[in-house]
Order: structure tokens, then sequence, then C-alpha cells
């Protein structure tokens, strides 16, 4: 799954799920461990996180085991607990949304054939090269969004600790014109990110409010594949920060 290091994992308790699936389980299905994770990693109710959901948990897995089939109920995820996420190393969706971007294996903006994570990459702290796309100083000094939207997960990517210092606190405009060569396209749907920021640059024109508008747009992103990993099970989407638009 390309996760890197153990302080990703959502729940404390899925090593124990997870151990329990794997006990005397000579034909493990991981297609089934993939939907598993995602499901309950990114679900809007936390559903383990006490001994009952456990055994729940490895009632469940342990069906599977002996039956080979298994049966999710439907999926929920309300947009907006995932517009307001922000950096936490305990944080279980926090936790959830990065593995998911480390999952995508994330390239390096300055070397677009290089993975940027490695296997020690969040055993070493518990805050990594965690680079703001639209950087802090930058949003503060144009006066361009909130600090809520600042801070969210999806103005979050991962870059080398060298790339991370070089951009600094510059407009994304302009440092992504640094690194604009033909991959990069490719290296920014790597980190899940909407490549209309590309277009901007190229542009040397932000729309109003242009981190809002980014920011629903990799929401949409991550959402879309979250659904490729859950394929078959019902995906329902609502947004409690827009009560007039759920679905």
């Amino acid at each position: 799954m390309h996760i890197k290091g153990g302080r990703l994992i959502p729940y404390r308790y899925l090593y124990l799920t997870i151990t329990a699936y794997f006990y005397r389980n000579d034909k493990p299905d991981y297609s089934f461990l993939n939907k598993y994770f995602w499901y309950y990693s990114f679900h809007n109710a936390d559903l383990l996180t006490n001994t009952t959901h456990l055994w729940e948990h490895i009632y469940f897995v342990n069906q599977q085991k002996a039956n080979s089939t298994y049966s999710f109920n439907k999926f929920d995820i309300d947009k907006n607990s995932i517009r307001k996420s922000f950096y936490s190393y305990r944080g279980r969706l926090s936790r959830a949304i990065l593995s998911l971007y480390a999952n995508h294996k994330p390239q390096d903006w300055a070397k677009p054939h290089r993975d940027i994570l490695s296997d020690v990459y969040y055993l070493l702290t518990d805050k990594p090269n965690l680079h703001h796309i639209f950087p802090v100083n930058f949003i503060k000094q144009s006066g361009i969004a909130s600090q809520i939207e600042c801070d969210s997960l999806m103005n979050i990517a991962y870059l080398s600790q060298i790339t991370n210092l070089k951009i600094s606190d510059k407009n994304p405009l302009d440092y992504l014109k640094e690194y604009d060569d033909p991959g990069l396209e490719t290296v920014l749907r790597s980190h899940l990110i909407p490549t209309m920021i590309l277009k901007w640059s190229r542009a040397d024109a932000l729309p109003e409010n242009a981190l809002t508008i980014f920011i629903e747009e990799r929401i949409n992103l991550l959402l879309e594949a979250l659904r490729l990993k859950l394929e078959g099970i019902e995906f329902n989407v609502f947004d409690m920060g827009d009560r007039t638009n759920n679905t």
C-alpha cells in the first residue's frame, strides 16, 4: 500500500484485526484487506475506537476468512470533515488522508522520477516535510484565504526537505514555473493535486478565491480516488458545510 511507517496507521486496533485475519489463513484476500483498510479509515463515523468495536471487527474479518464472502454497509463521508482536516500525528482522519497521499507514491517536484517517501520517512519525526502548496506567509500577506483553509490538509503535499526549503514562502505561481517541465502534470497527479494550479501559473494569474477553488477540486480528486478503492460499496457523500447541497 506504500504507507511508510506505523505512524500513518489511522487506528491502533488495525494491527490486531489484520493480525487476526492472517492467523492460520493460507489464502488471504488482499482486495478485501484494501477495502477494509480504506473503508474504516475514512468512514465518517469512528468505527474502531474501543474494544467492543475491536471484537466486532475480528468477527467480521474471520467470517470473510472462513467463507470468502463479505459485505460492507453503506460508506458515508462528509466533505466538510475533509475540508477542515488539519495535520495531527494522532488524528484518525489526518493519518488516513496522509496514508492516501502516500498510497499514490508521490514524486519529487524537482526530480519527477524519484519517489519522495522512504521506509524511514515516518520513523524519524512526528512532523515530516509537509509543504503548504499555498504557503502560509504568502496567504497572510496576500489575504486570499482564512487560516482554516491555509492549514487544511487539502493545502498540504509531501516534499523532500531540499525542495521544501527552496520553495519556502513563494507565490505558487512563481515556484511552479521553476518545475514546469513536461512531467510536472504527472507529478502533481501523484499528489492528488489539481493541475488547474499549473494552468494558473502558466497564465500568471490567480482567480479570486483561488485557494477555495483549489481545495474543493482536491477534495473531489481525493473522493474519486477513494471511490475507486471502495468499488462495489455504496458510496454516500454529503457536505455538512453546505446543508443546501447534501447528496
